[in-house]
Protein backbone atom coordinates (compact mmCIF):
# COMPACT_ATOMS: atom_id res chain seq x y z
CA UNK A 1 0.00 0.00 0.00
CA UNK A 2 1.48 3.38 -1.08
CA UNK A 3 0.71 6.47 1.08
CA UNK A 4 0.75 10.33 -0.04
CA UNK A 5 1.44 12.91 2.47
CA UNK A 6 1.03 16.36 1.09
CA UNK A 7 4.18 18.32 2.38
CA UNK A 8 4.43 22.29 2.29
CA UNK A 9 8.01 23.80 2.17
CA UNK A 10 9.92 26.98 1.78
CA UNK A 11 13.01 25.92 -0.67
CA UNK A 12 15.30 28.92 -1.81
CA UNK A 13 14.76 30.21 -5.18
CA UNK A 14 17.96 28.73 -6.64
CA UNK A 15 17.25 24.95 -5.35
CA UNK A 16 13.33 25.19 -6.64
CA UNK A 17 15.05 26.57 -10.37
CA UNK A 18 17.38 23.29 -10.08
CA UNK A 19 14.68 21.01 -9.12
CA UNK A 20 12.46 22.12 -11.85
CA UNK A 21 14.87 21.59 -14.45
CA UNK A 22 15.71 18.39 -13.57
CA UNK A 23 12.22 17.58 -13.15
CA UNK A 24 11.42 18.22 -16.81
CA UNK A 25 13.97 16.11 -17.69
CA UNK A 26 12.21 12.99 -19.43
CA UNK A 27 13.88 10.04 -17.49
CA UNK A 28 12.71 11.24 -13.90
CA UNK A 29 9.12 10.95 -12.15
CA UNK A 30 8.96 14.73 -11.14
CA UNK A 31 9.89 15.97 -7.65
CA UNK A 32 9.32 12.57 -5.64
CA UNK A 33 11.67 10.82 -8.26
CA UNK A 34 14.52 13.29 -7.41
CA UNK A 35 13.92 13.18 -3.54
CA UNK A 36 14.19 9.74 -3.69
CA UNK A 37 17.21 9.19 -5.61
CA UNK A 38 18.44 11.97 -3.16
CA UNK A 39 17.98 9.66 -0.35
CA UNK A 40 19.20 6.45 -2.38
CA UNK A 41 22.28 8.17 -2.85
CA UNK A 42 22.64 9.50 1.01
CA UNK A 43 21.85 5.77 1.99
CA UNK A 44 24.21 4.13 -0.18
CA UNK A 45 27.19 7.26 1.07
CA UNK A 46 26.48 6.83 4.64
CA UNK A 47 25.02 2.82 5.28
CA UNK A 48 25.43 2.75 9.16
CA UNK A 49 23.42 5.53 9.77
CA UNK A 50 20.13 5.78 11.26
CA UNK A 51 17.36 5.84 8.94
CA UNK A 52 14.98 8.15 9.82
CA UNK A 53 13.69 11.31 8.91
CA UNK A 54 11.85 14.12 10.87
CA UNK A 55 9.62 16.36 9.32
CA UNK A 56 8.03 19.50 10.78
CA UNK A 57 4.28 19.91 9.47
CA UNK A 58 2.60 23.38 10.51
CA UNK A 59 -0.51 23.22 12.25
CA UNK A 60 -3.19 24.93 10.87
CA UNK A 61 -5.79 26.19 12.71
CA UNK A 62 -9.22 25.68 12.22
CA UNK A 63 -10.91 28.52 10.61
CA UNK A 64 -12.94 30.24 13.31
CA UNK A 65 -15.49 32.29 11.21
CA UNK A 66 -17.33 31.58 7.57
CA UNK A 67 -16.20 34.28 5.60
CA UNK A 68 -19.47 34.95 3.41
CA UNK A 69 -19.08 36.01 -0.26
CA UNK A 70 -19.62 39.56 0.44
CA UNK A 71 -17.38 39.43 3.21
CA UNK A 72 -19.68 39.15 6.46
CA UNK A 73 -18.68 36.36 9.08
CA UNK A 74 -20.42 33.91 11.29
CA UNK A 75 -19.04 32.08 13.92
CA UNK A 76 -18.14 28.53 13.13
CA UNK A 77 -20.26 25.71 15.32
CA UNK A 78 -23.16 28.37 15.43
CA UNK A 79 -26.26 26.24 15.77
CA UNK A 80 -28.97 27.69 13.66
CA UNK A 81 -33.01 26.71 12.72
CA UNK A 82 -35.87 28.15 11.34
CA UNK A 83 -39.50 27.28 11.10
CA UNK A 84 -41.41 26.63 7.64
CA UNK A 85 -44.54 25.37 6.71
CA UNK A 86 -45.05 23.46 10.31
CA UNK A 87 -41.48 21.85 10.38
CA UNK A 88 -38.61 22.93 12.36
CA UNK A 89 -35.34 23.02 10.74
CA UNK A 90 -32.01 23.13 11.71
CA UNK A 91 -28.32 23.77 10.53
CA UNK A 92 -24.77 24.63 11.05
CA UNK A 93 -22.16 27.14 10.39
CA UNK A 94 -19.03 25.57 8.84
CA UNK A 95 -16.03 26.94 7.67
CA UNK A 96 -17.09 26.50 4.14
CA UNK A 97 -20.83 28.09 4.84
CA UNK A 98 -24.48 26.47 6.44
CA UNK A 99 -24.49 22.93 6.44
CA UNK A 100 -27.98 21.71 5.79
CA UNK A 101 -28.51 18.11 5.59
CA UNK A 102 -24.89 17.06 4.25
CA UNK A 103 -24.67 20.01 1.75
CA UNK A 104 -22.92 23.40 2.65
CA UNK A 105 -24.31 26.58 1.09
CA UNK A 106 -24.05 30.29 1.21
CA UNK A 107 -26.28 32.33 3.37
CA UNK A 108 -29.85 32.59 1.01
CA UNK A 109 -28.62 29.66 -0.57
CA UNK A 110 -29.18 27.70 2.28
CA UNK A 111 -32.53 29.08 3.10
CA UNK A 112 -33.71 28.27 -0.83
CA UNK A 113 -32.78 24.57 0.04
CA UNK A 114 -33.99 24.37 3.09
CA UNK A 115 -37.39 25.83 1.79
CA UNK A 116 -37.63 23.40 -1.63
CA UNK A 117 -36.95 20.75 0.83
CA UNK A 118 -40.52 21.19 2.74
CA UNK A 119 -42.33 21.53 -1.00
CA UNK A 120 -41.95 25.32 -1.79
CA UNK A 121 -41.88 26.54 -5.47
CA UNK A 122 -38.87 27.84 -6.45
CA UNK A 123 -40.99 30.95 -6.32
CA UNK A 124 -41.85 30.70 -2.51
CA UNK A 125 -38.40 29.46 -2.14
CA UNK A 126 -36.28 32.35 -3.06
CA UNK A 127 -35.62 34.08 0.48
CA UNK A 128 -33.13 36.30 2.25
CA UNK A 129 -31.07 33.97 4.12
CA UNK A 130 -30.15 36.78 6.76
CA UNK A 131 -33.53 36.71 7.81
CA UNK A 132 -34.64 33.24 7.44
CA UNK A 133 -32.07 31.48 9.95
CA UNK A 134 -32.44 32.07 13.77
CA UNK A 135 -29.78 31.78 16.38
CA UNK A 136 -30.36 31.03 20.49
CA UNK A 137 -28.40 34.03 22.22
CA UNK A 138 -29.37 34.20 25.82
CA UNK A 139 -31.79 31.74 25.18
CA UNK A 140 -33.89 34.48 22.86
CA UNK A 141 -33.68 33.78 19.12
CA UNK A 142 -32.69 36.13 16.98
CA UNK A 143 -32.08 36.32 12.98
CA UNK A 144 -28.43 35.78 12.00
CA UNK A 145 -28.72 39.41 10.47
CA UNK A 146 -28.46 40.70 14.02
CA UNK A 147 -24.66 39.27 13.28
CA UNK A 148 -24.10 41.65 10.32
CA UNK A 149 -22.76 45.16 10.90
CA UNK A 150 -24.50 47.83 10.39
CA UNK A 151 -24.97 49.65 7.05
CA UNK A 152 -22.30 51.79 6.58
CA UNK A 153 -19.52 50.22 9.28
Amino acid sequence: MSITVMVQTSLPKDLILRLQAKSEMPAVEGLAGILSRVLDEHDKAYPNQTKHVVLSVPVQQEPKVFKTQRGFELPVGLELFAEYDGKHLTAKVTAGGIEYKGKTYEVSPSAFAAKKDCGASDTAASTNGWKFWMFKKDGRAQFIDALRPPVGK
